[in-house]
């Protein structure tokens, strides 16, 4: 039988090419994150990835906003689902002391995985505020899982919802934004927020990744105070927090 030369040289030529991709990602990595920093980015992707092995959960693949199904409220405030690194929460969730008899709410929750990794540090509750559906669903999916393999006792909820129009609960006092919406729907988290707070007032930690220019927007006619931001690898956390003690002592 005769072998056509062209279809043994194309898998080779296709190898090739992308060999050169990986070179050239490679290359813009160093330049932007120096390979001290791309060598640890690489280091927290195999967390990631041995995270989603370990209880047979899908939290590593990003989903940008025109892909996101099922969705309420509007999208055009949204950001894509990128999931916070596995091992920068766990650390920083030990850091600060978070964990046992607190309740978390992740805003804009996507797939679950702050949600997974605040029952590892003992978080009494874990709830996940979500817009689109299709997301809440690997959530859930997500959930179910670690369950069966953690035997965690944490408590779980995934709530498809718009984050501006979540009323807060009172047993919720750890908030979590892994930049998930624009400052228009921050302002109407932070009012609800600032609301429970006054209808109970207790301690409070509010965790934001990627802050950037939104501070403002945190502290303004809310109880919070900013604390030292915790840089874990490279990646900068903005902490803040309302302590019913000092209310009315604020700068």
């Amino acid at each position: 039988m005769s072998v056509n030369p062209a279809t043994v040289r194309r898998p080779r030529r296709s190898l090739r090419s992308r060999g050169v991709r990986v070179l050239v990602r490679l290359r813009r990595g160093v330049r932007r994150r120096g390979l001290p920093g791309l060598l640890s980015l690489a280091a927290s992707e195999l967390v990631n990835y041995a995270f989603d092995l370990r209880y047979g959960v899908e939290t590593r693949l990003g989903v940008d906003c025109g892909d996101l199904t099922g969705t309420v409220g509007d999208v055009s405030h949204a950001k894509p689902y990128r999931a916070t690194q596995t091992l920068h929460l766990y650390r920083l969730f030990r850091q600060l002391g978070l964990g046992a008899g607190r309740g978390l709410v992740d805003m804009g929750s996507g797939k679950g995985r702050v949600l997974l990794i605040a029952a590892l540090v003992g978080f009494r509750v874990a709830r996940g505020v979500e817009f689109s559906s299709a997301l809440c669903a690997v959530a859930r999916r997500n959930v179910e899982q670690f369950r069966q393999r953690s035997r965690t006792a944490t408590e779980f909820e995934i709530i498809h919802a718009d984050a501006g129009e979540y009323v807060i609960r009172e047993d919720e006092d750890v908030f979590y934004f892994g930049n998930p919406f624009d400052e228009h729907v921050l302002r109407k988290v932070m009012a609800n927020i600032s609301a429970s707070y006054a209808a109970r007032p207790r301690h409070m930690t509010l965790i934001y990744f990627n802050l950037r220019r939104r501070a403002h927007w945190v502290t303004k006619d809310t109880p919070f105070n900013r604390l030292p931001t915790r840089v874990i690898a490279g990646r900068e956390f903005a902490i803040f927090e309302a302590v019913p003690e000092s209310r009315g002592s604020r700068a």
